[in-house]
């Protein structure tokens, strides 16, 4: 009787036992293994791929790894396939069965880390191929040798996924017939048939995808891809023309080559990195910046992204995703960075399954995501400084009066006027062309006219220390620089009042302005002397005072007045009397209801001395009537009017006086004013 140890229990049990009697696990003397279902071709190939571009990605990467010199990429949409076919050293019978049909195959373990021509591989794991199933229904292969037979295939990925449901073997469908095919001499057609999304995708747009995955495709290289008989190329990344800025890594010539892809650029806005981590692995490709966010976003693709690269096809998409960093810059951005050493075939393989990612926490990578976040922060730098530079040059470029107030400045102000500029535009305006033109010009006016009040100050605090006698030149200069900003600042006002006034006289009809101006007179002081300033709301005891000369005061029948008030402004203490229009009043009743109104609020202040604005005694008081007619004054008329600091005034003259004044001022401010004529002129 042989005995044999159960692998569960480790109890001695009899060889021709089915069952152990101890723990009753069956078949206890057979030993544990490790068993593959066909079930993880669903998760390695049919789930694992999510777009065209990545499953091109793989079967471009392999006729690289074979060889190939051109590969050309046909789209059908009509007939719905897409047909690759490559001139590599194509697979034989041996071939298909122990490398191509066998998942998982690790060709660089098994010596196999470069092409017959010394490539290195691109392929490592052995399942890029089944990329080819989670896109299409029907799979056709074909392939050939240097003077060998063909050989063809035909996958139905609806009967697959039947065998893995059963857990039955798979076996593909033999062509025997390749009179209906375009055979290459030597090489591999793929044809993907019945795709299960439509191809909905034009063909530059797949171009672009392609050449961003690959850095290896170009003469250079002898590796030509080929999309509906239109060549991949530099071109097709898209976004060359539209970089402004560029920072490159490591290999010069390479370097020099992308810059002058980039036609835009400007060397001296041209920065290059050595490109080596702290861990010693060298870093090539570049990064740039775009004008505007939105050049990096046409036509429903994006480019705004940072692809890794190695050995010279992708390895993560978008670096960006990895890098918690979220300064403005970064949507300005678009780079293509190679690193060899993250996958070198002494190390373990870094890339996730589907390759289109890498292992986060490889120590490789983190020393990769050290550098380039290190990298970044001094690109942002160099982008803040530039931008403005830029920037600065493009404003004086629009608004050309700008270059004339920059070089009217001191030597001592002109960096710092430059410094304003230069900022300006790096602010971003919404709507049309036109709209944030507009925009910009008007922040353009305000910040040259606030570096101009900041200007003055300093200039002022400077006169002190000026020795006029052995420098009048910068006396002179000083001085002029402060009535020219005076006189812009003041003729914006004059220029407010005269809008008013305009409005006030448009109407020619000989009563509506009378009452335009009585809604405005209390509010707009100015009108009736350009001397006193305007006032936005009475102050409570200036409602009490009107309140109390209304009653003291009451309407008369003859000389009925339409409104009372009582304003302060400018040092003044002001009664005014607004006469009904049409209304014909005589001298002696307004001089009369002028003394009532003088005496009263004499009482009022006696009576009421905290009330006073002015302390211990009562305020000096101006009377103010505006009569539709002025009466007729004689000599005694006259003196009583002086007496009560009084005045009498019509609506009409209010208008006329009030235009012509300032008209007079607008003449005499046009002689002067140099910020002024620039401001217009921006």
């Amino acid at each position: 009787m042989l005995l044999v140890t159960c692998n569960s229990c480790e109890e001695q049990v009899e060889d021709s036992t089915d069952i152990c009697p101890r723990c009753g696990v069956a078949d206890p003397a057979e030993p544990l293994k490790l068993e593959l279902d066909l079930n993880v071709l669903n998760h390695l190939g049919i789930n694992l791929y999510s777009n065209t571009p990545a499953v091109l990605t793989e079967i471009v990467a392999n006729a690289w790894d074979a060889d190939a010199s051109r590969v050309d990429v046909e789209i059908n949409s009509s007939a719905n396939t897409i047909t690759i076919t490559d001139d590599g050293i194509g697979m034989n019978y041996s071939d298909l069965r122990g490398k191509f049909l066998t998942v998982g195959y690790p060709r660089r373990d098994n010596g196999e880390v470069s092409t017959p021509s010394g490539r290195q591989c691109m392929g490592r794991k052995g399942i890029g191929k089944l990329a080819m199933f989670s896109l299409a229904k029907s799979i056709v292969v074909i392939t050939r040798k240097a003077g060998a037979s063909p050989y063809g295939l035909i996958f139905s990925v609806e009967e697959l996924k039947e065998k893995i449901k059963n857990k039955k073997d798979y076996v593909p469908r033999r062509i025997e017939d390749f009179s209906s095919y375009a055979l290459p001499e030597t090489g591999t057609v793929i044809k993907l048939v019945d795709l299960q999304q439509r191809v909905n995708k034009t063909e530059s747009f797949l171009r672009k995808r392609i050449a961003r995955r690959f850095s290896v495709i170009g003469a250079a290289n002898n590796f030509q891809v080929y999309v509906n008989g239109q060549g991949i190329g530099l071109s097709d990344r898209a976004f060359y023309r539209d970089v402004q800025f560029l920072w490159t890594f490591g290999d010069c010539a390479k370097a020099e080559s992308t810059l002058a892809a980039c036609v835009n650029v400007n060397s001296k806005y041209h920065h290059h990195f050595d490109g080596r981590t702290s861990g010693g692995m060298a870093v090539d490709g570049f990064i740039g910046s775009v004008v505007k966010p939105e050049q990096l976003k046409k036509e429903g693709d994006n480019n705004n992204t940072i692809t890794l690269l190695a050995n010279g096809r992708l390895f993560e998409e978008d670096l960006q995703k990895r890098i918690d960093d979220s300064k403005v810059f970064n949507s300005y951005l678009v780079g293509e960075l190679e690193v060899n050493g993250l996958d070198l075939n002494d190390q373990p393989d870094i890339a996730v399954s589907s390759r289109q990612g890498v292992q986060e926490d490889d120590p490789r990578y983190q020393d990769f995501l050290a550098y380039i976040k290190s990298r970044l922060g001094e690109i942002a730098n160099f982008w803040d400084a530039w931008r403005r530079e830029v920037g600065g040059a493009q404003m004086v470029a629009e608004f050309p009066k700008l270059k004339e107030w920059i070089e009217s400045l001191t030597p001592r102000h002109r960096p710092k006027a430059q410094q304003l500029i230069n900022k300006i535009n790096t602010i971003r305006f919404s709507g049309t062309e036109e709209y944030q033109r507009a925009q910009r010009r008007e922040v353009v006016k305000a910040q040259v006219l606030a570096f101009e009040k900041l200007r003055l100050q300093d200039n002022l605090d400077a006169i002190a220390s000026i020795d006029v006698e052995k420098n009048v030149a910068e006396f002179r200069e000083i001085m002029i620089t402060v009535e020219d900003l005076e006189a812009s600042l003041h003729r914006d006002i004059i220029s407010q009042r005269l809008a008013v006034i305009k409005k006030l006289d448009e109407d020619q009809k000989s009563k509506v302005k009378e009452v335009v101006v009585q809604e405005h007179i209390y509010n707009h002081l100015w009108l009736v002397d350009s001397k006193w300033e305007y006032k936005e709301n009475p102050t409570d005891w200036e409602l009490r005072l009107t309140a109390h000369l209304k009653a003291v005061c009451p309407d008369t029948t003859e000389g009925a007045r339409l409104d009372i008030g009582y304003r302060t402004t400018a040092g003044r203490y002001i009664v005014i009397e607004l006469k009904k229009p049409g209304l014909s009043v005589s001298a002696g009743a307004l001089l009369d209801q002028g003394e009532k109104y003088v005496m009263a609020l004499s009482d009022y202040f006696d009576k009421n001395p905290d009330s006073s604005p002015i302390a211990g005694q009562s305020p000096s008081i101006d009377v103010v009537f505006i009569v539709d007619k002025c009466p007729r004054l004689h000599e005694l008329h006259q003196g009583r009017l002086r007496n009560m600091n009084g005045r009498i005034t019509t609506y009409k003259d209010l208008v006329v006086q009030a235009n012509s004044a300032y008209e007079d001022y607008l003449q005499a401010s046009r002689k002067v004013g140099r910020i002024r004529e620039i401001i217009d002129n921006i």
